[in-house]
Parts: structure tokens; C-alpha cells; sequence
């Protein structure tokens, strides 16, 4: 999960999500335009005019105000949110060197900790990664805790990739998990194509317990995220559990719900929305280690 991860898109589902203030603001600014129009060249006219223009004006920055106190008071409360859950993260984990920042423009501190809960609890013997960062090293350090365990992780921008490896070697990391550069490369599915992942490096017989889907960025094209249960289904054992981060993205819900109709065998654990994971699991038993 990089830390510049979060793009343009999730600014535009923040826009949307406040649309109704703009859209009354933009209905009494036509309701002034007309009546000007309308009325242009009488007192009565003029009037008019000059008061829905004050009413506008002052409607308008009204509701600015109450949307900035709301944005701001919500980002404090899921500030403090993310801070409590990284402080727990920390104390449970006693990383070697203090882990990388994770700020607003990063992973949910929720979305970490679900991560280390189920390696923990679910003891998976190999994890795949799709897209590294600080998500990289707590997999990591919790299959260290395990003590069994492997991570594979395909970063598709060589020089991030070259700084996770540094980080994973200067955590002590370096021989539970492997980290290859797999640049993106046209994938054709039902007629689309897409730019995904080339899975030259990723040895053809690993089994998978439990995937991460964060990668690639979303901004590459629509459901740039969703041929990875198409193309990795059968790498991934019985009971595998599959992590899409950014299911708050309309893009990452479609995904889904695609993989959902075309995998009877797939069922929903839970999710999280506010920018959080939908977590999946597999149909049979869970192939877990000792």
C-alpha cells in the first residue's frame, strides 16, 4: 500500500459525495440569472436581482461553511481513528525500526490491522501481494510472529519496489518475504484489455492462502483492478482469502460484483467502506499451515 496511493479519483467520490450544497447553490444562481434577465432594465427588476444576489452570496457561502466544518470534523474523528489503531499496531508488532508514515494519503489504519488479524489468526502459508509499501512489511512481520510462513509481492514500478526491498531488509524482513518487479503489460479478458501485472517472475506452482489486491493504480482504466481472480484464481488454494483494498472506489465495488457472479465458489466475509477492503474468502476448507 504506497503511501501516495490515494489519486484524483477519491477527490471526485469526495465531490460527489457533497454534490446536493452545490447543486442548490448552482439552482438559485440560474433562479437570479432568469429573473435579471427577465426583469433587466426596471427598479423592480433590479431589486429583485440585487436580493437573490445577496441571498445567493449569502446561502452559498452558508453552506460552504457547513461543509468545511463537516469535512474537517470528519477527518479529525478518522484521524484520531487511524492513530488509536496505528498506536495498537505498533505496540503489538515492536517492529525493529519504526515503520514508515502512514498518513491521509495512505492505506486505512483498519485495513493494516484486519491484514495482521487474519495472518494471525488464519496462519496462512504463503501470501501474494499485488502493489508493496508499508502493508508489505506488517504481512511480513506477522508471518514472522507465526513463525512460517512466505510472502510474494509484485510492485510494478522498479524504483519503489528497489526502497520496499531497502525497508524490508532494514526491518530484518528480507528472507520472509520476496519482492518482484512485475511490470504492467496488456491483459485481454471478454474482449477488454487491460494493463496489468506480467506474471513472468512468479513461479507457476506457488499455491496462495491469502491474496492483497492494491495494485495496479486505479487511474490506469476502468476495473484496472479486476483480473486478479481471473488470472490468479487458480494459484490460490481452498478457503484462500482475497483483500481488495479501495472497495470505497466505484471501480473496486464493480470488481466485486463481477468477481462474485462469475465465481458461485467466492462469498463476501465483510467490508469496509470508508476507503477500506471488501474481504473474500473461497469456497472449502481453509488451507492453512500448523
Amino acid at each position: 500500500m504506497r503511501v501516495f496511493h490515494l489519486n484524483w479519483r477519491r477527490l471526485r467520490l469526495q465531490l460527489q459525495r457533497y454534490s446536493p450544497p452545490v447543486l442548490v447553490a448552482t439552482t438559485l444562481w440560474l433562479v437570479w440569472a432568469l429573473l435579471a434577465l427577465a426583469l433587466r432594465g426596471r427598479e423592480v427588476g433590479q431589486f429583485l436581482a440585487l436580493l437573490l444576489l445577496g441571498l445567493f452570496v449569502l446561502g452559498g457561502g452558508t453552506l460552504a461553511a457547513l461543509w468545511a466544518f463537516h469535512t474537517l470534523r470528519r477527518q479529525r474523528q478518522r484521524d484520531a481513528a487511524q492513530q488509536a489503531q496505528l498506536i495498537w499496531l505498533t505496540q503489538v508488532i515492536q517492529p525493529r525500526r519504526p515503520l514508515p508514515s502512514v498518513g491521509t494519503w495512505t492505506a486505512d489504519a483498519e485495513v493494516l490491522v484486519a491484514l495482521w488479524l487474519c495472518i494471525r489468526e488464519r496462519r496462512p502459508r504463503r501470501i501474494l501481494e499485488l502493489g508493496s509499501g508499508i502493508s508489505t512489511l506488517i504481512m511480513a512481520y506477522a508471518l514472522e510472529a507465526n513463525g512460517q510462513g512466505e510472502l510474494w509481492s509484485l510492485e510494478d514500478g522498479a524504483q519503489y519496489a528497489e526502497v520496499v526491498r531497502r525497508q524490508l531488509d532494514d526491518h530484518g524482513l528480507g528472507e520472509r518475504a520476496t519482492l518482484l518487479t512485475a511490470p504492467l503489460r496488456p491483459w485481454q479478458l471478454d474482449g477488454a484489455t487491460y494493463q496489468w501485472y506480467d506474471l513472468a517472475a512468479l513461479p507457476a506452482d506457488l499455491e496462495f492462502d491469502l491474496l492483497l489486491v492494491d495494485g495496479p493504480a486505479g487511474f490506469l482504466g476502468p476495473l484496472a483492478r479486476y483480473p486478479a481472480l481471473p488470472l490468479l484464481r487458480n494459484r490460490l488454494s481452498d478457503g484462500a482469502f482475497i483483500f481488495l483494498d479501495d472497495y470505497g472506489r466505484q471501480d473496486e465495488a464493480a470488481s466485486v460484483r463481477r468477481w462474485l457472479q462469475e465465481f458461485p465458489q467466492l462469498s463476501q466475509e465483510t467490508q469496509r467502506t470508508q476507503g477500506g477492503a471488501a474481504i473474500l474468502r473461497l469456497g472449502g476448507t481453509s488451507s492453512t499451515g500448523a
